[in-house]
């Protein structure tokens, strides 16, 4: 075909990269939808600056309190590996819906067993649109290299795709919840795993004159507001208390975790949820035979 007539029946020319057939490939389903649908993390290039009762207090604040919901994917090597790796959104033609802007991060991880919650900006081994940019394409894709280990220690990575419209008017709740499709294609042999969902419950409540009991040392510190957690076995937990309503509290606000010991009498209390079907009973009820005290002997 001449030049001329390619360029007056098409505007659009696709360049395609065929891998050979030793290359490893993966293509995995997902979506961001209710719960997982994280939104962005902070800007990476703007640096936090710390008060001075946050420079000597020994905790570390969250970055962000929503971003380590979004879907994550742990990614290993056995070698120095060249990966690339593509964010792709449904095609338009056929999901009748704009094309959103999207991220994601590759983070160096130690542990095989967890996923992210928090993250040291020294493991980010690569941001796909850097600086908060929303480039809105169907596809982002990135190439890297990655070793299986890092400072002579074993390590993995985890891919954390999340899109870019908090706080844009521009698309509404439900654009900002849609499908994925996340591409691997890697020079050699890899694992590609996507992690466990989180399991997220959520309590409003307000401190009174009452039950504003104050920090702990405080001698009605015991009024505050109080909550039981029961797990049965090792389980990483992120607890977040935030203020409502984006009201300005004078006074700092925290909680203290605290080891609860089996009393005799059961609390006049209720069990709000239990696992991810939020049952509701009432403590006194007999659950498998045992009561709220006899569960935590």
């Amino acid at each position: 075909m001449r030049y001329e007539d390619w360029k007056a029946n098409y505007n659009r020319v696709y360049v395609c990269k065929i891998f050979p057939s030793t290359w490893s490939q993966f293509s995995v389903a997902s979506e961001w939808k209710g719960n997982t649908n994280g939104g962005p993390y902070p800007n990476l290039n703007v640096e936090k600056q710390k008060s001075q009762e946050e420079q000597k207090s020994p905790i570390d604040l969250d970055t962000c309190d929503r971003w380590f919901n979004n879907p994550q994917f742990r990614l290993s090597v056995t070698k120095r590996t060249q990966c690339i790796i593509s964010l792709m959104q449904e095609d338009f033609n056929i999901s009748k819906r704009p094309i959103i802007p999207v991220n994601f991060l590759v983070v160096r991880v130690k542990s095989k067993r967890d996923r992210l919650w928090e993250i040291e900006r020294d493991d980010i081994v690569l941001e796909a649109a850097p600086g908060g940019s929303q480039t809105e394409v169907r596809e982002l894709t990135r190439t890297l290299w990655l070793t299986p280990q890092h400072d002579k220690k074993d390590v993995h990575y985890i891919i954390v795709p999340n899109t870019e419209v908090e706080n844009n008017t521009q698309f509404g709740k439900k654009e900002e919840e849609r499908p994925f499709f996340l591409r691997c294609f890697a020079s050699d042999p890899v694992e590609l795993v996507q992690l466990p969902m989180t399991v997220e419950t959520t309590f409003q409540n307000k401190w009174t004159s009452n039950s504003s009991g104050g920090k702990l040392g405080n001698h009605i510190w015991c009024r505050n507001p109080q909550y039981f957690l029961n797990i049965t076995k090792p389980t990483h937990v992120k607890i977040i208390l935030k203020k409502k309503g984006g009201r300005r509290i004078k006074d700092p606000i925290g909680f203290t975790v605290t080891k609860a010991n089996a009393p005799t009498v059961p609390p006049e209390s209720t069990i709000i949820g239990k696992g991810k079907k939020g049952v509701t009973m009432p403590t006194s009820m007999m659950v498998n035979g045992k009561t709220y005290a006899q569960t935590l002997s």
